[in-house]
């Protein structure tokens, strides 16, 4: 508000104010470390304020407004909205993606789909985007692991996408750990921490919305699904592979987990070396690309064709060869 600001502006500029009052200003010297922590105050003291507002109105909206707004308000779930359409960067939407969008942002009714989804239940906006039903869930995902590892081939090498690990022999794992022969994770590379370790990344793209996450605080949702991908890989990673582990969770409303989110800042901080560009600049489009790249194959499942039977290749006559027309 205008009073919060002017009180701002009175805290930032006490030295100056003084000076003038005590007709000093010819001898005046800012101090830049008093200035510089009167804004930390300021910065601080707004936060909370918004924070207060915020606390405010989803205690005076219903529990499923309330949660609509959490997640609408989480940082990078509205940088679609800001994004250059620049086709080259792949960052364009069709018309009736953008009109998808806005109605999956504000969760109002997507018109133009049927009441019954081709797997027998009920359809809507949460039941397309955990429909397993016509692969839509996995490309997801897969589309999401390609765009990541694409962007760390910038800044590593031995970029590899769904890598094996080793196989476990007699070590002493802990339970939950997966022991597989065959397991293996979305991607792996060399060079994201350290000149020469190891790094596996794991992918997760989860709806809040459904139901077993519908009833979880943002916060526990996430964490839980870091604790499972944690649970089942990072000790054997750490003790075989010797190599770090890092579980990329995320949403479909394009909220990031902790780890996620760090690991973001860890890429943009390489990329922006690498590239010799504003880290804040490189962070942005980073935020934006894996936004825009999610947001299409989530826009992709709400519309996209499912059917109830997959015809088998072994029912087709494949004799092709001894059709002719007489």
């Amino acid at each position: 508000t205008a009073d919060m600001e002017y009180e701002f502006s009175l805290l930032i500029n006490s030295s100056l104010i003084d000076a003038i009052v005590e007709n000093k200003i010819a001898s005046f010297h800012p101090k830049a470390d008093v200035i510089h922590k009167a804004k930390l105050q300021c910065k601080a003291a707004k936060k909370r304020a918004e924070e207060d507002k915020k606390f405010n109105l989803l205690s005076s909206c219903s529990k499923e407004l309330g949660r609509q707004i959490a997640l609408g308000s989480e940082k990078g779930a509205l940088s679609w909205l800001s994004t250059l359409p620049l086709k080259e960067w792949g960052l364009t939407l069709s018309k009736q993606q953008f009109q998808d969008a806005i109605r999956l942002r504000y969760n109002l009714h997507l018109e133009g789909i049927s009441s019954e989804c081709a797997c027998g239940k009920a359809n809507s906006i949460d039941h397309t985007l955990i429909c397993k039903l016509g692969g839509y869930t996995a490309l997801r995902h897969n589309h999401l692991r390609d765009t990541l590892a694409n962007l760390l081939g910038v800044v590593c090498k031995d970029v590899v996408s769904e890598p094996h690990l080793l196989p476990v022999t007699n070590e002493d794992l802990p339970r939950g750990t997966t022991l597989k022969q065959d397991a293996r994770l979305d991607i792996s590379c060399r060079g994201f921490y350290s000149a020469l370790d190891k790094t596996f990344i794991d992918i997760r793209v989860l709806h809040p919305n459904s139901q077993s996450n519908a009833q979880k605080p943002l916060k526990s949702m996430y964490q839980s699904h870091e604790r499972e991908k944690k649970t089942k890989y990072l000790q054997r990673v750490l003790q075989i592979d010797k190599a770090n582990f890092t579980p990329f969770v995320l949403s479909t409303t394009g909220g990031l987990a902790p780890e996620a989110s760090a690991f973001n800042k860890r890429l943009a901080q390489k990329l922006s070396v690498k590239l010799d560009q504003s880290n804040s600049h490189v962070m942005g489009f980073l935020r934006r690309k894996l936004r825009i790249e999610l947001l299409k194959t989530t826009l992709m499942a709400m519309r996209g064709f499912r059917k109830s039977r997959v015809t088998a290749i072994a029912e087709l006559d494949l004799n092709l060869l001894q059709f002719y027309v007489q």
